[in-house]
């Protein structure tokens, strides 16, 4: 049997879908350890705590979960620059981003966050606009291992013409003119939970949206153009870190295959994406990870090769230095990148993430980005 203590407005059948173990099994502790790692991440409860207790009958035991909850609304807070140096130049460009979101609808789990992003707040050609929505069902009908994901998301962004999408529009323009973008993505994953962290998915992706030409010269409306794509995915992958923004170790894969059906500008996507993280005394965090992509487009776009490599150091620290601060980390990363449409490319980052008493997850980082 399994029991529940401390789960005041989480329900235990939440915590029970955690445990794969049925009753009349053997006590497994990597089984239990496991257990404690899947109800940690979902960040519910500050504590959890497995013990084992007498049962009713002889050679039984009961399994104890004992947690202390947290408080299920949440935000995140994040301010990050930019610089780019490219063959035009240097460009610094800033961005915020503000999410809130409620962890435990209903007392079983269930995920709902909204965020808004502003990206390029500096440059009135290249400032976007975003909001998402998403929504996070870890046991769809009741299922111990059936999980459902659904993310909305729209975005608003001026930018140069000469920085449109060539493959997307499928033609040039000598003129020197801006583009208004409406763009809407609409993402919905269905997956099933194997083994202790693994698991196998299906994903569906829709979007639409339009581009309106410009001339810069007089304002003339150029040439209006809609956009729709669709795609459909099957992934396999794990995820055993140990907590979702302050990971000291495990690892995590996503091996995906999307087919877009289109045929005249449709292609097959592949896509290997893994990361694993070491640590000294839970102080020093280092993170290495790799990730993998090629587009095998139709006959009349040449195919596209991607692949990027991540070599990442974090100090992380505790409430120890400020009595508001529930844990942080420093951190600084570097991404050297190859494609075969760009070339190479060499980008850092350094930062500070924090999770705050009051203020939720608060993200200050810095990036630059070496184009060649």
């Amino acid at each position: 049997q399994i029991e529940c203590v401390g789960n005041e407005t989480t329900s235990c059948d939440l915590i029970q879908k955690e445990v794969y173990l049925n009753p009349g099994d053997k006590i497994n502790e990597e089984e239990l350890s496991n257990t404690k790692i899947r109800l940690k991440v979902k960040n519910l409860f500050s504590s959890v705590n497995i013990f084992l207790k007498k049962g009713s009958e002889r050679g039984h035991v009961n399994v104890v979960i004992e947690v202390q909850e947290t408080n299920p609304l949440y935000t995140e807070l994040e301010f990050g620059a930019t610089r780019v140096n490219d063959e035009t130049g240097e460009h610094t460009g800033y961005g915020l981003s503000a999410g809130l979101g409620h962890r435990n609808l209903f007392g079983v789990g269930k995920v709902l966050q909204a965020k808004v992003n502003v990206s390029d707040v500096n440059s009135d050609v290249n400032k976007s606009y975003s909001i998402d929505l998403n929504y996070f069902d870890p046991h769809v009908f009741g299922s111990k291992k059936t999980f459902f994901g659904l993310t909305v998301n729209h975005s608003y962004h001026p930018y140069a013409a000469d920085q449109l999408d060539k493959d997307i529009l499928f033609y040039g323009s000598n003129y020197q003119i801006n583009s208004l973008r409406n763009l809407t993505n609409i993402n919905s994953t269905l997956g099933y939970r194997i083994f202790d962290f693994s698991y196998i998915s299906l994903g569906t992706h829709k979007s639409f949206g339009s581009y309106l030409r410009f001339d810069a010269y007089t304002d003339e409306r150029i040439s209006p153009k809609t956009y729709e794509s669709e795609s459909t995915s099957i992934n396999y992958g794990w995820n055993s870190e140990d907590d979702t923004y302050f990971a000291t170790e495990g690892s995590r894969l996503n091996l995906g295959f999307t087919k877009y059906p289109t045929q005249d500008s449709g292609f097959d996507y592949f896509a290997l994406n893994f990361q694993k993280n070491w640590n000294w005394n839970r102080k020093h965090i280092l993170t290495l990870g790799t990730y993998e992509g090629f587009e095998d487009f139709s006959e009349k776009v040449l195919g596209k090769f991607g692949s990027r490599t991540l070599f990442k150091y974090g100090y992380q620290f505790d409430s120890n230095v400020d009595a508001d601060i529930n844990k942080g980390r420093w951190y600084f990363g570097v991404n050297p990148s190859y494609s075969s449409i760009q070339g190479t490319d060499l980008s850092w980052e350094t930062g500070v993430l924090l999770e705050h008493k009051k203020y939720g997850i608060l993200k200050l980082s810095f990036t630059n980005w070496s184009v060649r």
